[in-house]
């Protein structure tokens, strides 16, 4: 998976996911070994937007099925700050956050997306702007179009869901050119 990996010639961004934070001691321990400041962000790379939402843990309300913190929300600061991107950006972008925003009817477990989706899908949707959002988390792989944004949630490259111990496998390749954009699904044996 690696060697694949480092096939890769482009820029590469990350975001926070649960295990990042599950596994470390803080944030800020993430961020040193890492190199990268995990706030929400933005960059402007080869005519297109990409938006990173990064999202907050409530540790005081416990923890959930498989050792996930219950509550997983993007700040007040966030939102605000998203908002703003978003009204200055003539570019077409792409977002992209860990905890799914797309509602999904098969799941009920509310660790699984991000706890105030609502408000930044109405952000979304009012932006003509936005391609695609990206999130993962779910360890499911689908696509949604709701309100005529379309929703991609990965699986998972390295985890395994329900393959008895077989990890999943699974990554996009997004292709960008002349102000559009191309998704294809890819699996990988592990």
């Amino acid at each position: 998976m690696f060697e694949k990996l480092k096939e890769i010639k482009c820029p590469c961004y990350s975001i926070l996911g649960n295990h990042d934070l599950k596994m470390m001691d803080s944030v800020k321990e993430v961020e040193e070994i890492m190199g990268y400041d995990s706030s929400t962000y933005s960059v402007d790379a080869e005519g297109f937007h990409l938006v990173f939402l990064t999202t907050e843990i409530r540790p005081e309300l416990g923890l959930a099925r498989g050792g996930c913190y219950k509550a997983h929300y993007l700040s007040e600061q966030s939102i605000a700050w998203l908002k703003s991107d978003l009204e200055n950006n003539q570019l077409p972008c792409l977002i992209f956050t860990h905890y799914a925003l797309a509602d999904d009817d098969e799941i009920n477990d509310e660790c699984m997306f991000m706890k105030n989706r609502a408000d930044v899908k109405e952000i979304i949707k009012n932006n003509k702007n936005i391609l695609a959002v990206f999130s993962g988390h779910t360890h499911r792989t689908k696509r949604y179009v709701e309100d005529g944004v379309i929703y991609y949630v990965l699986g998972s490259l390295i985890g395994c869901h329900e393959a008895n111990g077989v990890p999943d496998g699974v990554y996009f390749e997004v292709d960008l050119k002349d102000g559009k954009i191309n998704v294809t699904e890819h699996h990988i044996e592990i």
